[in-house]
């Protein structure tokens, strides 16, 4: 009974105005939330302070608690008994609504077969107005001790009368407001729920004596302020394109200052975003501020606000600490980790990495698990610990060491100064020496730089089921911030914990709570669409924007490969060597082969054609990793050099070099 509370009402409807998702007023000004939690609870403790509850969102709600719709009612017989078990007990006239609504093949299996193998049966019990639908889990407690099951059943109930509880439970009314006033003293249900008149029709709720459970009421009372909401048209699917390109930094109105969105902000739209290592400096983060420089997130991960994980092979991720939880916590479902018998998984395990090692204390503690081991196997070792997301570092750097050398020792000298280390006789607590030699020609540093320590994950604890819905939650608000939009084309390319079957029915008890919205705001999706209740003033923003911005094929924001119709047919793949330019939701021109092979969409006499060639720049221009030359050989499948377009690159510093363009 407790995982069924926890599961249907305690964590799927907190906050539907929280504090951290303020959404935006309409000149697109952070608002603050118009109703708090203090004034719910003074709500939820004096009736005179609560307002009518309209008939039609009590009806809305029930439907969608009680899954008497269409799109929310259990799809298989296994389904259909457990959702019958988790209600203790269904009126027969909420069961035939119910199965008004199933799937045609599940109403035919109830027709040939009500009972579903004897595990359910209608009872009635001490000559009840209403039978009930029971599980025969609960068909002795039901038929001997129902009062005793009233907290529960109202949790999948809104606003009742006393008068329903009698003609269900076949209860007096002296037995039933015993029951009642238990409840209410220990502040489980609450008395004296106004409904709007007209609700008095269906019987089960009336103008006196309404009691609900206490969450429910809460949750009511948010859905109504909830209730006015802008009616929001459906747009055109290629205008999803600046909608994300906007929502993530990447088409923000450009300040002189940054040339883009602050570290804060795109680095929350990327949080537990997996991708190759080598796209972060060079693609993503360049895309979204003008002037990224590698300093830039080495700040956000020394002063704590950032860390950065392993996702498999040389592909990592970022995130604040307090959300490693929303990324590892499924490790802990699953059970022990596969750490390695590397010589480090113990090390890891005993404590040795709860403060910051730098590489010659690692090589001293691997060297006393692996007697003889040299410098590369130690290396070795460290980054698949780091790739498996179970250690990290306290700036990005080494993983920009590791892209240069190849995650191993760099150079020649690298690997003669490992053979020195593994003849050279191991003496524990002292660090290695090094012949002068070798020392020099490690002049520019230890064979992996920066301080290591262990992300913590406590693999050994007991994973609590009812912790999932909450993480679940969280995982849902962390893609609310990159997408604006959640659905399943959308969240194809997330990393196990944020899919969509896996979310859903988080996002589904989010919506029923007010913190999401459904709709269709793009055409071509074929799925359900999810939003923030501020996803209109989103999408004025995205339909009035006509800014040129750039983007990696393969960028979280990418359009490339989504499974939408409607989008522009000329996208490529979603291939790290190509690149997308656009004017709002325009597509200008596509690069692939890292600029090599470029179409362009618009005329020579373009006004934007200047601007869209100093784009092309950025991979020489940019400050982490920057290329030597950005070099064109083809324009629209013709050489770069007789192309129509090639003045115009010359206009912009590029030379032709032996039929193709080059800027140095």
């Amino acid at each position: 009974r407790d995982m069924v509370r926890q599961e249907t009402n305690a964590l799927m409807y907190e906050y539907d105005e929280r504090k951290d998702l303020p959404g935006l007023s309409a000149d697109g000004s952070p608002r603050s939330a118009s109703l708090s939690d203090q004034v719910i609870a003074d709500a939820l403790g004096d009736a005179s302070l609560r307002p009518k509850l309209k008939r039609e969102l009590v009806n809305g709600f029930v439907s969608r608690l009680q899954r008497l719709i269409p799109g929310w009612t259990p799809d298989d017989e296994l389904s259909l008994c457990e959702w019958v078990k988790e209600r203790i007990a269904i009126p027969l006239d909420e069961w035939e609504t119910l199965c008004t609504a199933l799937p045609s093949p599940l109403k035919e299996t109830l027709a040939a077969d009500p009972g579903l193998g004897g595990r359910i049966a209608p009872v009635t019990r001490n000559d009840a107005a209403v039978a009930a639908m029971v599980h025969r889990e609960w068909k002795t407690a039901w038929e001997n001790e129902a009062l005793t099951l009233l907290g529960p059943w109202l949790r999948y109930e809104g606003p009742v009368s006393i008068f329903r509880i009698t003609e269900v439970f076949g209860a007096s009314a002296a037995d039933a407001e015993d029951a009642v006033q238990a409840l209410v003293e220990i502040e489980e249900i609450v008395r004296d729920v106004a409904i709007e008149p007209d609700a008095a029709e269906t019987g089960r709720v009336s103008g006196g004596g309404v009691i609900c459970d206490r969450e429910n009421l809460d949750m009511l009372l948010r859905l109504s302020r909830k209730k006015a909401r802008p009616a929001i048209r459906e747009r055109p699917a290629a205008l999803l394109v600046p909608f994300l390109a906007l929502r993530q930094g990447i088409a923000a109105v450009r300040e002189p200052r940054n040339h883009g969105v602050s570290a804060a902000a795109f680095l929350k739209s990327l949080a537990a975003f997996t991708a190759p290592a080598k796209l972060w400096e060079t693609e993503f983060f360049p895309a979204r501020c003008g002037v990224y420089g590698p300093e830039i997130i080495d700040r956000e991960i020394g002063e704590g606000r950032l860390v950065w994980y392993g996702a498999g092979r040389e592909r990592t991720g970022f995130c604040r600490p307090e959300d490693l939880d929303l990324i590892f916590a499924a490790a802990r479902k699953a059970g022990k980790s596969d750490a390695q018998s590397s010589g480090l998984a113990a090390a890891i395990a005993s404590g040795f990495f709860d403060r910051p090692r730098d590489f010659w204390e690692i090589k001293d503690e691997f060297a006393r698990a692996r007697p003889g081991a040299n410098a590369r196997e130690c290396i070795e070792a460290l980054w698949g610990e780091a790739w498996h997301g179970r250690l990290s570092a306290d700036s990005f750097e080494p993983v920009r060491q590791g892209l240069e050398t190849g995650f191993t020792i760099p150079g020649e000298a690298g690997q003669n100064a490992a053979r020195e280390l593994a003849a050279a006789p191991f003496v524990p607590g002292r660090r290695p020496r090094l012949p002068r030699a070798l020392r020099d020609r490690w002049r520019e540093g230890t064979p992996v730089r920066g301080l290591w320590f262990s992300l913590g994950l406590d693999e050994t604890s007991a994973f609590d089921p009812l912790d999932e819905e909450q993480l679940n939650c969280g995982r849902v608000r962390l893609l609310l911030d990159r997408w604006g939009l959640i659905c399943r084309p959308l969240l194809e390319h997330e990393s196990p914990p944020f899919s969509w079957s896996g979310l859903l029915p988080a996002i589904r008890r989010m919506e029923l709570a007010g913190e999401l919205i459904a709709g269709r705001f793009f055409s071509g999706i074929n799925s359900l669409q999810f939003a923030s209740p501020a996803v209109a003033v989103l999408l004025e923003q995205a339909e009035s924007f006509s800014g040129l911005y750039w983007m990696n094929a393969a960028d979280p924001a990418s359009p490339a490969g989504l499974a939408i119709e409607g989008l522009d047919s000329r996208f490529p793949s979603r291939l790290p060597g190509s690149r997308l330019y656009f004017r709002g939701p325009e597509l200008m021109a596509v690069t692939n082969r890292n600029g090599k092979d470029t179409r362009i969409f618009i005329a020579p006499a373009d006004a934007g054609i200047g601007d869209l060639i100093n784009l092309f720049t950025v991979p020489r221009t940019r400050k982490a990793h920057p290329e030597t030359k950005v070099l064109v050989e083809t324009i629209n499948g013709a050489e770069a050099a007789r192309s129509e377009y090639a003045p115009l690159f010359q206009a912009g510093g590029f030379v032709i070099d032996r039929g193709k363009l080059c800027r140095w």
